[in-house]
């Protein structure tokens, strides 16, 4: 753990949030706080969308989704945990970010092959390339 975080958990009266509010990322004018409100923003979107695509790719029952609906599933899944070490400020958000990126890029990709066909699967493309590039953004802070 970090000092910062010791301290915290220590009751040194540092608060986490409150030094991370006024800390600006660099060459950004907005806030670390923003930036991960941001990020957990566009998650919330994905695993939503995913979880739609998810359950549409199921309920069609069709082969050629099997493949889809397991990668949305399971990115929804990676986008949860991510979200949640993100919102305690885990010693390990910027891994998990990192992933969480792979990941959805890795859905995006898969959900771009069916698009044309359905719209949930366009949707969820659109929504896990926007988490990607938030995810990597803050994995870069």
């Amino acid at each position: 753990m970090t000092p910062l975080i010791l301290g915290f958990f220590r009751g040194s009266g540092t608060n986490v949030r409150q030094q991370t509010s006024t800390t600006s990322a660099p060459g950004k004018g907005i806030s670390l706080t923003a930036q991960i409100q941001q990020c957990l923003d566009a998650c919330y979107a994905c695993a939503t969308a995913c979880g739609a695509c998810g359950t549409a790719c199921v309920d069609a029952a069709r082969p050629e989704l099997a493949k889809c609906a397991r990668l949305c599933l399971d990115t929804q899944q990676v986008i949860l945990t991510t979200t949640a070490l993100m919102s305690r400020l885990s010693a390990v958000d910027a891994a998990a970010c990192e992933f969480c990126a792979k990941v959805c890029e890795a859905c995006a990709t898969e959900c771009e092959r069916h698009a044309a066909h359905h719209e949930h699967c366009r949707q969820c493309a659109e929504a896990c390339r926007r988490c990607a590039a938030e995810c990597a953004r803050m994995a870069a802070v």
